[in-house]
């Protein structure tokens, strides 16, 4: 469901002829990028912590505090990547299945360009909590590195692009 709102954010506005309305207004490139970004991100966290918090409960029963820890920021690695290839997808315009078929293809290379900093995370989780701090907080800045730099490649390409498609008169 997130992905089907987020990989067809911009190119709906395209297709629907609403995107150059928005830029009569004093908005920039990226702050409509920006909107489009925390507005998902913000269905996300609700989505995960409604879905999320009944586990939470029972799990710290069973585990140590840093498994939950290292669940949770694989959890908002995967969500906050898709959430930004959803969105970069969706600048490319084209038809609905068209930018979620592409928004896949770039989660897919971002799910793998990310175990560079997930896999070390996950061998630490037996390590000393202070090394699994460390992992995490290591991790949790190379996430929101990726997600910056793909919202403003983004915004670069709708910069770019944004009056390519025109709605049909």
């Amino acid at each position: 469901m997130i992905v089907a709102h987020d990989c067809d954010c911009i190119s709906r506005e395209k297709r629907e002829g609403t995107l150059g309305l928005l830029f009569l207004t004093p908005l920039r490139v990226t702050d409509v990028i920006a909107g489009k970004a925390i507005i998902h991100v913000l269905r996300a966290l609700t989505l995960f912590w409604l879905l999320c918090d009944t586990g939470t409960a029972d799990c710290f029963w069973r585990v140590a505090w840093w498994g939950v820890m290292v669940r949770y920021s694989i959890l908002a690695n995967a969500v906050s990547l898709g959430i930004a290839a959803g969105i970069y997808a969706s600048t490319k315009g084209g038809t609905t299945v068209g930018a979620m078929a592409l928004a896949e293809i770039y989660s897919l290379g971002l799910a793998i360009g990310s175990t560079l900093w997930v896999a070390p995370i996950n061998a630490i989780v037996s390590a000393s909590p202070l090394s699994v701090f460390v992992g995490l907080l290591f991790g949790s800045f190379c996430t929101a590195g990726a997600f910056f730099c793909v919202l403003k490649l983004s915004a670069e390409r709708l910069r770019k692009t944004w009056h390519e498609q025109a709605a049909a008169p």
